[in-house]
């Protein structure tokens, strides 16, 4: 049987099962608590069964789009677009939202996993090619300062970085900021020109505050801003989405806590990937 077919069989059981569910009287009273676990052992059990299944790979699932990794492929054409600059000077990059400035995601990701070899071996090469600057509202790491990007004098209070980095970037951060276009008018003023923006914000992500959570975002989305918000010209490299922890079983913490069902957690999550280049 193919996965399409295995796929196709496995969500008409599910939309069975689903209705089943959404018909049934409410179980409220002890007296129905058997009948309670056994539904939900059969969600449980559906749960598990279809987390196994995807339809195709993900060129094919997402044909009209690039699927992208937020790690491994934004680091190699970060890498491609270094290896054609002058290779006796580094280049400047800004890690807006960088928090402990370590890079995991970019230099330590594949597929949605966390290899520690990997972010070694590619922190050596990015520390031989850039120099790093980060910034975040609360930093933790030595090289990430404290600042506000959402302000509207953040550039005009930081003249030494107009027209400075050659990379800016920006992995899940771009949702907390209670202005992006602010944020986006600045990196515009930042950017040197043939500079590149690597952006990467959820567009199906729980809700999680850090400190807060406002934006959720298309493969669209920040093309659109740059060319709307700012009087700069950007073309686009790559835009698309990293879906490799679709499934994945998030139940969040503290304020942002999911009460887990017969699915799990949250199992929905999409990050959208863009790289944009500056070219006037």
């Amino acid at each position: 049987m193919t996965k399409e077919a295995t796929a196709t069989g496995l969500r008409d059981k599910l939309r069975g099962l689903v209705d089943r569910v959404a018909n049934e009287p409410e179980l409220d009273d002890d007296a129905h608590a058997e009948e309670r676990e056994a539904m939900g052992s059969d969600l449980s059990a559906k749960r598990a069964e279809l987390s196994k299944h995807v339809v195709g790979e993900p060129a094919e699932r997402f044909a009209y789009r690039t699927t992208i990794d937020r790690g491994a492929t934004l680091w190699k054409l970060v890498a491609k677009d270094d290896a054609t600059k002058d290779q006796r000077q580094k280049r400047n990059f800004f890690d807006l939202g960088g928090r402990d400035g370590q890079l995991k995601i970019l230099l330590g990701s594949v597929q949605g996993e966390y290899d520690r070899v990997r972010h070694a071996k590619a922190k050596e090469q990015f520390a031989s090619r850039f120099n790093y600057f980060g910034c975040d509202i609360k930093p933790t790491g030595p090289n990430v300062v404290a600042g506000d990007l959402c302000a509207e004098d953040y550039v005009d209070n930081n003249r030494q970085f107009e027209s400075f980095f050659d990379v800016v970037y920006s992995n899940n951060t771009f949702e907390h900021l209670y202005r992006p276009w602010i944020t986006v008018k600045h990196v515009a003023r930042m950017l040197k020109p043939d500079g590149l923006v690597v952006f990467v914000a959820p567009f199906a992500q729980r809700y999680h505050k850090s400190p807060d959570d406002f934006f959720r975002y298309s493969h669209t989305s920040f093309a659109k801003m740059f060319s709307t918000e700012t009087d700069m010209k950007f073309e686009t490299v790559i835009t698309g989405y990293d879906t490799f922890q679709r499934r994945m079983n998030v139940f969040g913490r503290r304020f942002d806590a999911l009460v887990e069902d017969g699915f799990g957690g949250w199992r929905e999550t999409w990050y959208a990937c863009t790289v944009l280049k500056r070219t006037g």
